[in-house]
């Protein structure tokens, strides 16, 4: 990990911690404190050259996060089509953002947790673009020029699904192009003066 990169996540434990404490509403299901606001974790970081899709709370010193390619595909075939999906799995291997590889295509049950956190109130997906395009990244769209719907690829290509409210994952097609977009699982974990990733 670069110096750089240790003097920015550094400086961002004060204010991760912060976004830790802060008041869960009360439609909160499960756990309360079980999820740190993903919005607030990016505003306060936005030094940093990645963007955290979503973040959830292990315990009091560590963190799961997702983080979202800021790199987005588009015309992209999935494992059904005659090439199957082989663009996609090269995409998927190949994709580094410095020090981050690992990436990979959502699986299911990411998806889920995904959807879950933006379906439940759709401004986030405004503030996740903003984050994004802070970075000189693509956003995630909803829609097209025409009004279709932009549907993602995930579980391996085999399905997709869409960031717009209440749209359901599909099995993938065998000519249909789709758009692509990578996520990399991590562990944040909070010590005293500093936050470090698992890579």
């Amino acid at each position: 990990m670069s110096l750089r990169h240790n003097i920015i996540i550094a400086s961002c434990l004060t204010l991760f911690l912060s976004c830790q404490k802060m008041e869960i509403p009360d439609n909160t299901p499960a756990v309360k404190n079980d999820r740190v606001d993903v919005a607030q974790v990016n505003d306060k970081t936005n030094a940093m050259s990645h963007v955290i899709l979503l973040v959830d709370t292990v315990s009091e010193d560590k963190a799961e996060v997702m983080y979202i390619s800021l790199q987005e595909w588009s015309d992209i075939t999935s494992n059904f089509s005659a090439g199957q999906g082989t663009e996609m799995h090269r995409i998927a291997s190949e994709y580094r953002e410095g020090d981050f590889t690992g990436w990979h295509i959502p699986t299911l049950a990411e998806v889920k947790r995904i959807k879950a956190y933006y379906d439940e109130e759709p401004g986030r997906l405004d503030i996740l673009n903003d984050n994004l395009e802070m970075r000189c990244a693509t956003p995630v769209y909803l829609t097209d020029a025409t009004a279709k719907t932009y549907r993602y690829l995930c579980s391996n290509g085999d399905s997709t699904f869409s960031f717009r409210k209440g749209y359901a994952t599909l099995k993938a097609g065998a000519t249909v192009k789709y758009n692509l977009r990578l996520v990399k699982d991590s562990v944040m974990t909070l010590v005293p003066n500093e936050i470090e990733f698992a890579y």
